[in-house]
């Protein structure tokens, strides 16, 4: 008789949660990772699935209200090593004020040449100025994230793991909470190893 095969290898949990808590030690990572053995663990699936670095991974997240999301500077790295184009994406920007626009391009393998922009007009229209101060301060910048996060959205939505951009975020908390509650960085995010592993240890 066939010998049944072990649906969830016994040691592989534990060797996973003593390698993502020598990580949590570490003073190299970001505060929302920092003695946190659970968040790591997470992270330490991501950098598998992506095939990154842990520490790249780690300094690509922001946790936004106890959700994950992505840097559109990491956002970018990913789709520049995802061999789906023949260049890096590139932001050209034109206009100014109002009339300031941040264009996202980069041309794919097959030859089809993939396009975003992203206005100021729209940052108002859509609330994105008001709420947050750095389209004013920075606004290059600022643009220049949204036509990042919309060129992966559209065109290569697979390389971010159904995680939304930072910018995303801090937008939906805002909508959500009506601007009552100011929108952090949360550097106190907490989940215990035990959840994680009841969460995740079925399909480890």
């Amino acid at each position: 008789m066939a010998k049944s095969k072990e649906l969830v290898p016994v040691n592989k949990f534990d060797n996973l949660l003593k390698e993502a808590n020598a990580y949590s030690l570490s003073d190299l990572i970001p505060a929302h990772f920092k003695g946190k053995t659970a968040n790591c663990i997470i992270a330490l699936e991501l950098s598998r699935n992506l095939n990154l670095p842990f520490l790249t991974v780690v300094n690509g997240i922001d946790v936004i209200q106890g959700k994950p999301s992505f840097k559109s500077t990491f956002l970018a790295s990913l789709v520049n090593k995802s061999g789906l184009f023949k260049n890096s994406i590139f932001i050209e920007y034109s206009g100014e004020g109002d009339s300031l626009v941040a264009t996202a391009s980069a041309e794919r393998i097959d030859g089809q040449k993939c396009v975003q922009s992203v206005s100021m007009a729209m940052a108002k229209a859509e609330g994105w100025a008001q709420r947050n101060p750095k389209y004013r301060s920075m606004p290059q910048l600022m643009l220049g994230y949204r036509a990042i996060s919309f060129f992966v959205k559209l065109f290569c939505p697979q390389v971010t793991m159904g995680l939304a951009s930072t910018e995303e975020m801090i937008d939906i908390e805002h909508s959500q909470q009506q601007q009552q509650q100011p929108i952090v960085i949360d550097e106190n995010n907490k989940t215990s190893a035990e959840q994680i592993k009841n969460l995740i240890g079925e399909v480890l």
